[in-house]
């Protein structure tokens, strides 16, 4: 049965309003609502065709990318251009990179405007341009009115949350011709605070923030086992530090800490938590970590839950990132273009493998 957009987006923002505490809490949190076999199943069937999305034909794709490009990425690019649909004769590449991107749909029906704001992606960029491409250093959030006209597309593979939602106003102010973008890292809308485009979003009493919205992207098949493993290990300090910092304070709340890279967790516990007190709890800063193996014991227990609970979460990841993806959706349909959300790749290629493709009406 078919839905219209404003259905789709009513029905996964009621679902993940209504189950708010099954999926909500953060890591560490100990306010978790844990479902049942049977709830879960229901709710997997509740959700029902409104997660189902129209998915791309499998293209066959070469075995071999040109050099400088990886053989997932080039599978992107492969998928990405076979459902860019475009009748426009320039295309703005936002926010490309080396500008794999733009020389992959560079032809000669199409000329290619690349815009970045890294001088040296750029610089790499220019440097494998071919004559249908031109790239210039550019803060999309602030600059890239100059470079747009109601006859472009602006494409972009992998947007990172404020630089799409940006996009979705840019091409609306500027009324393009089309676009076609892979939003990315949606919790990165908050570098300016959460902002939704569309009046039913804006309406909605859904209340996110930047940390469950990150559930949107918590699953990933693209990192090697050697970075799952290293990131295992630092959520598993993480927890250590929290057990730590219970014992000697005797609080009761999770502490949090920055992000940071996984390599700190290979300098060892006691080093870890010296770095998490100077973040976070200074008073513990110089304090010996004693009993390094019981805190980490009991972190392991503490693991061993989050995990179970991440795998409960994944029922409502995709209902979530959807839901994100749809505000887009009908702003840009408030604004006068015709929109859609395709799966332009399989998931196994990359999991953030959703594609709006609008066109102005």
């Amino acid at each position: 049965m078919n839905i219209s957009t404003q259905e789709r987006f009513q029905q996964l923002d009621q679902l993940l309003l209504r189950h708010w505490s099954a999926w909500q809490p953060a890591f560490g949190s100990d306010a978790k609502l844990w479902l049942t076999e049977a709830t879960l199943t229901a709710i997997a069937h509740e959700l029902g065709s409104a997660t189902q999305l129209t998915s791309s034909p499998l293209l066959p794709i070469q075995s071999e990318p040109p050099a400088g490009t990886k053989l997932r990425k080039w599978r992107q690019l492969q998928h990405f251009k076979g459902c860019f649909n475009s009748s426009a004769e320039t295309i703005v590449d936002w926010c490309c990179g080396m500008g794999h991107l733009s020389g992959h749909l560079a032809s000669d029906r199409h000329a290619v405007i690349g815009l970045e704001i890294d001088s040296s992606l750029i610089a790499r960029a220019s440097a494998r341009s071919s004559k249908m491409t031109l790239f210039h250093q550019c803060d999309v959030l602030s600059e890239a009115e100059q470079y747009l006209s109601s006859a472009q597309s602006i494409v972009a593979l992998h947007a990172c949350g404020a630089l799409h939602t940006a996009l979705v106003e840019k091409a609306v102010e500027s009324q393009v011709h089309d676009l076609h973008f892979s939003p990315c890292c949606y919790h990165k809308r908050f570098n300016r605070g959460l902002k939704m485009l569309s009046q039913p979003a804006r309406r909605s009493p859904l209340v996110l923030n930047e940390r469950n919205i990150q559930l949107a992207v918590r699953q990933s098949v693209t990192a090697p086992k050697r970075e799952q493993f290293a990131r295992e290990k630092l959520r598993l300090y993480r927890l250590g530090f929290d057990e730590w910092v219970k014992r000697e304070l005797g609080i009761e709340h999770y502490t949090h800490l920055p992000s940071t890279s996984p390599a700190i967790a290979t300098k060892g516990f006691a080093t870890f938590c010296a770095w998490g007190a100077k973040q976070r709890v200074p008073e513990l800063s110089g304090v010996a970590v004693n009993d390094e193996s019981r805190l980490l014991s009991s972190a392991e227990e503490r693991l061993e839950l989050e995990v179970a609970y991440e795998a409960q979460c994944e029922v409502f990841r995709r209902a979530l990132e959807i839901r994100l993806c749809l505000d887009n959706v009908l702003f840009l349909e408030e604004n006068g273009f015709q929109a859609e959300l395709i799966e332009f790749c399989p998931s196994s290629i990359t999991p953030r493998n959703i594609m709006i493709r609008a066109f102005r009406a």
